[in-house]
């Protein structure tokens, strides 16, 4: 059963992870796309 709790902490500190990279890049596009359409005007 601690093995499976184990594994359990693995794939969610994962999940966060990948989740937090995936924010983090959404925000850096958004801004640029936000950056070159004010640029544009």
């Amino acid at each position: 059963m601690q093995a499976f709790e184990a594994r359990l902490q693995d794939s969610s500190k994962s999940l966060q992870r990948d989740l937090g990279d995936r924010a983090a890049k959404e925000a850096t596009d958004i801004t640029a796309i936000l950056t070159e359409l004010r640029q544009s005007q």
